[in-house]
């Protein structure tokens, strides 16, 4: 006769009186049922390597999934294809091939930019400045490189709209030298043609200044109209001839000279000119106003610039 126990059916185990529930649900999870072992984690559950995955996929269907997303052309996924299907060092010769390519086809772009011309801005910042250094009370000449150059100095300084580098392109800064002659030459002209009829009009010094400062942002100073009163003069005396500017440059090298040196040397020019003033008002009027004593940004900035070049 088998002697062996039964087999006794589980008890279902009840909890003490002290015993609380987390105790009591952690002994009924770790139980494991008799004769069963644990499962192991289930594939879907486990962490899957991204990695390990894409090189799984099939490289042709990959290929024609990226073409999918960039939007390629047909010919352009046959391209692709035929690409996948090379050897490494195929990949390497045609894409050396790519860049050599796309190298012919920007230099070709480069070719086509359109030729760089002075700016409207910039044309009209070259004019302004042009005036203010006409009239620069600090002004050894009206002719001559040294006023261009002082125009020239100044765009290098504020650039303005400029290209960078631009004074190193010989053939663009070329145009930018050429555009401040050009205002010189049209802005002497208009002026001598403007105080010749100033003459015979009778205009009075102010009024004849705010015409020759006419969109330049210039402010018209006492000190700018005994400019303007030595331009007046040379053209009474000498006429409005060809060489009208190289009087003007030579009564004003007659000033620093008869002024001598010495500490009070500008103080003698500042009289000559408050002279020519003075005359200037008894022949054609004096009109009511009041001449600034300093003039605009633009002029105190020019002053002090040719003052330094000097």
């Amino acid at each position: 006769m088998d002697t062996s126990s039964p087999i006794r059916p589980a008890r279902k185990r009840t909890r003490g009186p002290d015993e609380d529930n987390s105790n009591f649900e952690e002994d009924l999870n770790n139980s494991v049922a008799p004769g069963v072992a644990e499962q192991p984690p289930s594939p879907s559950t486990a962490a899957i390597d991204p990695l390990l995955l894409l090189e799984n996929q099939n490289l042709t269907t990959y290929a024609r999934h990226c073409a999918a997303k960039k939007k390629l052309r047909p010919e352009q996924v046959t391209e692709l294809d035929s690409f996948v299907g090379e050897m490494p060092l195929h990949h390497q010769i045609r894409l050396f091939a790519e860049m050599l390519s796309i190298s012919n086809k920007l230099d070709k772009i480069v070719t086509a930019t359109p030729e760089w011309t002075v700016s409207k801005g910039l044309q009209t910042n070259i004019d302004s400045y042009v005036v203010a250094v006409l009239l620069s009370s600090s002004l050894h000449a009206y002719k001559g490189e040294t006023t261009t150059d002082h125009v020239l100095e100044i765009l290098k300084k504020h650039r303005f709209d400029m290209p960078p580098g631009i004074e190193n392109n010989c053939a663009d800064w070329k145009k930018i030298v050429t555009a401040v002659q050009e205002s010189f030459t049209a802005r002497r002209a208009t002026w001598k043609k403007t105080l010749k009829a100033s003459v015979s009009a009778k205009t009075n010094i102010y009024d004849l200044a705010v015409s020759l400062t006419k969109k330049s942002n210039c402010t018209v100073t006492l000190e700018l109209c005994t400019r303007v009163a030595l331009m007046r003069a040379v053209i009474v005396s000498k006429g409005d001839s060809a060489t009208y500017w190289d009087d003007v440059d030579n009564e004003l090298v007659e000033i620093h000279k008869q002024a001598g040196s010495g500490a009070d040397k500008k103080d003698r020019i500042t009289r000559a000119f408050r002279a020519l003033l003075r005359s200037d008002k008894e022949t054609y009027g004096d009109a009511a106003f009041i001449e600034s004593e300093v003039g605009s940004e633009l002029q105190v900035m020019v002053d002090e610039h040719i003052s330094n070049a000097s």
